[in-house]
């Protein structure tokens, strides 16, 4: 085809001549003719494959502990609204709390969590609490200050929930157990989902 193509091309036939003779596309006579039109075309599929490969990349990074953390932002933010709070999500990513709720010119930092299911058999949600911030090398892991939120916000997906939590009542660094009923020890029945589910405006 790409000879008969610049053959008639040299007889001085033009696009549509040649493509009524050869019964051939215009695009398949322009990529043998024209000037430098063959190494554009492929650098154009390979542009288009890159980008299909990248979309294939970001699809294939959702794992689940991103998916339900982006999930968890969604649903404060949609509790916090219904309580009538207006609220605020910082650009950064780089400060210790994620939102800014503001209701009777009270100001309230929060920080937020999200959980997908139940620790094994037990009654209890284990929720980790401390920060994780990646580089190129390593991930660096910061313990939970409560001086740095007012409120602790965690989602569970499991039964579809969002409990608020005092921060300055968290006395744990790393994770903390929130529990559907009371547990047979009561030191651990501090945190109950039921109790867990407005924000309380002093």
């Amino acid at each position: 085809m790409k000879k008969k193509i610049l053959e008639l091309r040299k007889m001085g036939k033009t696009y549509n001549e040649i493509q009524k003779i050869l019964n051939c596309s215009k695009g398949t006579i322009s990529y043998h003719c024209g000037v430098g039109q063959a190494k554009k075309t492929r650098s154009r599929l390979r542009a288009s494959r890159a980008r299909k490969k990248t979309a294939q990349s970001f699809a294939r990074e959702m794992d689940d502990k991103t998916w339900v953390g982006s999930l968890a932002e969604v649903k404060v933010i949609a509790q916090l609204t219904m309580d009538k709070f207006h609220v605020f999500n910082q650009i950064s990513g780089k400060a210790p709390y994620d939102l800014i709720a503001i209701k009777k010119n009270k100001i309230i930092r929060v920080s937020v969590k999200g959980t997908l299911t139940k620790r094994g058999n037990s009654g209890s949600y284990q929720i980790q609490i401390s920060r994780v911030r990646s580089n190129k090398k390593t991930n660096k892991i910061y313990k939970f200050n409560n001086e740095e939120c007012d409120v602790l916000a965690i989602y569970i997906y499991e039964i579809d929930t969002v409990c608020f939590l005092d921060s300055s009542k968290i006395k744990t660094t790393r994770s903390i157990n929130l529990r559907l009923s009371p547990a047979i020890n009561k030191g651990d029945s501090k945190f109950l989902i039921s109790n867990l589910n407005h924000i309380e405006i002093i």
